[in-house]
């Protein structure tokens, strides 16, 4: 590639091109032949304000709905650095496209141009950074608040995001009880799920567990296809998906851009991140906007009129080789350009600003918002004078409820369904298929009866030798019984963990809010705990031959595995990592056993670290034990004449109400949790 890259400026003729003529020919880069619209622009003033669609009705968004996107001047920068090293660096520059209803439009680039940052920022999903105040993302000619976002946006991510217990037909289904109102009829959500079903080609995998990494399941296409179905379920009339080829085989990765393509012909808008698709697989696409550090290059028709493009503008640039795609040629030229130099890398994007092509783009982008913003004066006029003929005491009505909702935070939930039905279509769906696995419900059986067997079998009848002898045994096995409590959650931190990019795809489609994940994740451990503490309770209490309450004592049990699994979630969404997770759970609980009573008497603890056993659940739950063991006159005499409990300076403690402070501690985690899932945002996009 020549040094100076030699730009032409006739390129006028190009901008007037239709995607027809491209699709008519059966040549592998000019297209599928078909029915498309006679031009990139052709019907963009209508499709950009009305509303309405000819599309099926598994797409086009909500009642055909169909929504024009369209990008003006878009420059976005992110910082890199600390102190005075900090400095922001442009992902995007001056950036403008559109994606018209009906059209599928790969975004292409080399690597770091910024492809990826594009599409965050479509689907409202960018975390930091800042974006130019000239910008203008805009849908149908409106700036999309969150609520349209979740309404009329999907957001297929490079990884999937699926439930490995479930089915594809399962996991849309799930989706579908979780996007749609909670008053739609089951069989219009699962009309709906056949549909996507046969569009995306699952029919042979529909009852096949998805699975994962460890666990056989359905193929990586058709995992992606099913990934684009989860998202296509709410009938957004904006897919946005992000390499969804990558990691698959080249007819994998045609069947998912076909399904695409045939989405886009229902009447949705379509931008799709690609790298490298085969030849047949890019004639797929109606257009391409291509990006190179974060400037367009090109953007207009697919096939040989992006190729002429290159061609026309650029003479000295090298021809495209016989057996190599239009896709390749126009990536391997622009990372070639990369390599040499920024005066080099930045010749195809001065050539582009230049142009014809990008003038009549933006004309074009200026004549459809012009008629989506007639579109939507007149959408006003018929909401308002609706809102007349509604009636003074529905308008009162209706304020009230939205002071009530605002009042409670309902007006933010940002879900098409109430908390309590998010509760119930978990459970439903992720709790009773857990279940039935033995891999989840067998460890969690399993785990509690290990130290019960153990307490059992070295410390049988130990319980009832109430003398100075037994005491310290005694009081050993109430300590290691909570002690065993409390270790027993850790395994919930990996699960926890792994599901994080599941439920941030989740709640960024509005499918739940972050407290009925958390009381959908407490209930379903908490269900088998209370199973399986009775007769591990049950066990220790009477075959150890314990004294006091079997009640008292099961109850302590409970709640300390209940809090303890609690914090293990709490754990779990303040860690950025396994590793974090993994090593910061076990040291904070083995810093609270030193606090516990146990080990030091509460007097014996030196006084800057009395404020620890103050919040050490562990003493509460062992000091309620010891009550109940050695109440009253079984208070016997143990250490150096003192008695037991008033040496451990428990002799005032009533352990009903220590047990009241550990549901407070189960209160007080939980409420942490909840502004963990709500607040802490691990993922910096």
């Amino acid at each position: 590639m020549p040094l100076a890259i030699k730009a032409s400026k006739a390129d006028s003729s190009l901008a007037g091109k239709s995607s027809s003529k491209a699709d008519a020919s059966l040549d592998v880069e000019s297209g599928s032949a078909g029915s498309e619209p006679p031009s990139p622009w052709a019907g963009a003033a209508a499709c950009a304000g009305n509303g309405k669609s000819a599309g099926s009705s598994a797409g086009g968004g909500e009642q055909g709905r169909t929504v024009a996107v369209t990008l003006q001047h878009v420059t976005f920068d992110v910082s890199e650095g600390r102190g005075r090293k900090r400095h922001w660096r442009r992902l995007l520059d001056d950036v403008a496209a559109a994606a018209l209803p009906g059209q599928l439009v790969a975004v292409l680039g080399p690597s770091g141009s910024g492809k990826s940052t594009l599409l965050d920022l479509l689907a409202g999903r960018k975390t930091s950074g800042r974006l130019d105040p000239g910008s203008a993302i805009l849908l149908n000619g409106q700036p999309p608040d969150a609520a349209t976002l979740r309404r009329d946006v999907g957001y297929v991510e490079q990884k999937e995001t699926l439930l490995p217990l479930l089915t594809p037909r399962e996991m849309l289904l799930y989706t579908a009880e979780l996007k749609h109102p909670k008053d739609s009829p089951l069989d219009a959500k699962r009309r709906l799920v056949d549909e996507l079903i046969e569009q995306l080609s699952l029919e042979d995998c529909q009852h096949t567990r998805i699975g994962g990494a460890l666990s056989r399941g359905i193929s990586g296409g058709e995992a992606k296809r099913c990934n684009v179905g989860v998202s296509m379920i709410a009938r957004p009339a904006v897919l946005l998906t992000d390499e969804p080829t990558s990691g698959l085989d080249s007819f994998s990765a045609h069947s998912v851009v076909s399904a695409l393509r045939t989405l886009a012909a229902s009447g949705i808008s379509l931008l799709s991140t690609i790298h490298s698709p085969p030849p047949d697989t890019f004639s797929l696409f109606h257009r391409c906007l291509v990006l190179q550090k974060g400037r367009v290059v090109y953007f207009g028709d697919n096939g040989p009129a992006a190729e002429q493009y290159f061609a026309s503008h650029f003479p000295d640039l090298r021809c495209r080789r016989p057996t190599e795609g239009i896709a390749d040629f126009i990536l391997d030229v622009t990372s070639s350009a990369n390599k040499q130099g920024a005066a080099e890398a930045a010749a195809f994007a001065d050539a582009y600003a230049a142009s014809d092509l990008r003038a009549q783009n933006e004309a074009a982008i200026e004549a459809a918002l012009a008629a989506a913003a007639v579109a939507e004066q007149a959408a006003r006029a018929a909401s308002r004078r609706g809102s007349r003929r509604h009636g003074r005491a529905a308008s009162l009505a209706s304020t009230s409820a939205r002071r009530v909702q605002k009042l409670v935070g309902l007006d933010k939930q940002g879900t098409a369904t109430p908390w309590w039905w998010g509760l119930y279509v978990l459970f439903r769906y992720r709790s009773g298929r857990a279940y039935t696995q033995k891999d989840w419900l067998l460890p969690r059986i399993i785990s509690p009866f290990i130290p019960v067997f153990l307490l059992v079998t070295v410390y049988w009848s130990v319980g009832d030798d109430l003398d100075a002898v037994h005491a310290t045994s005694i009081a050993a096995v109430l300590f290691m019984a909570t002690t065993s409590a409390a270790y027993g959650s850790m395994g919930l931190v990996p699960n926890l963990v792994a599901e994080r990019a599941i439920y941030l795809r989740e709640r960024a489609d509005g499918l739940y809010l972050p407290v009925t994940y958390l009381l959908y994740k407490v209930s379903e451990e908490l269900l088998v705990a209370s199973c399986v503490s009775i007769p591990a309770s049950l066990l220790v209490f009477y075959l150890v031959r314990l004294q006091g309450s079997w009640a008292l004592y099961w109850l302590v049990f409970l709640v300390t595995t209940s809090v303890s699994t609690v914090l293990a979630l709490l754990v779990g969404s303040l860690s950025s990592s396994m590793d974090v997770a993994g090593a910061a759970l076990p040291a904070y609980t083995t810093a609270l056993l030193y606090f516990s009573g146990f080990l030091i008497p509460f007097s014996k603890i030196p006084p800057w670290w009395r404020w620890m056993a103050v919040i050490d659940y562990l003493r509460y739950s062992w000091g309620a034990l010891m009550a109940n063991q050695f109440a009253g006159d079984r208070n016997i005499v143990a250490f150096g004449g003192e008695p037991i409990l008033n040496y451990y300076d428990l002799d005032t403690v009533n352990p009903w109400h220590w047990l009241g402070w550990e549901v407070i501690f189960f209160c007080a985690f939980t409420g942490l949790t909840w502004v963990a899932l709500a607040t802490v945002q691990h993922q910096r996009r």
